[in-house]
């Protein structure tokens, strides 16, 4: 993971302390294949896919996509300190 990325985390870490959070979950309103409304998922995790749930807990990152996107996830999401996660049925 690099610095810069790490700074993100832990900035996000830093606000959920302040807010007393255990987890913040990042995700977009639609499936995006156009990256309008998945900004915010992407600037965290570094996943440019069009579907996928971001979250950040105080200890862990993870990045819980379906079937098509599990490798793009794990080259994007994994060097950025996110484990990725298959999701399954609904």
């Amino acid at each position: 993971m690099t610095s810069k990325n790490a700074s993100r985390i832990d900035r996000i870490r830093a606000a959920m302390e302040k807010q007393k959070l255990d987890a913040l979950l990042i995700s977009s309103p639609v499936e995006d294949s156009f990256g309008r409304n998945s900004q915010n998922r992407q600037y965290v995790s570094g996943f440019s896919g069009s579907w996928g749930y971001a979250l950040v807990t105080r200890k862990s990152a993870f990045m819980a996509v379906d079937f098509r996107y599990t490798e793009q996830a794990g080259r994007e999401s994994e060097p950025r300190g996110f484990e990725t996660w298959q999701t399954k049925g609904r």
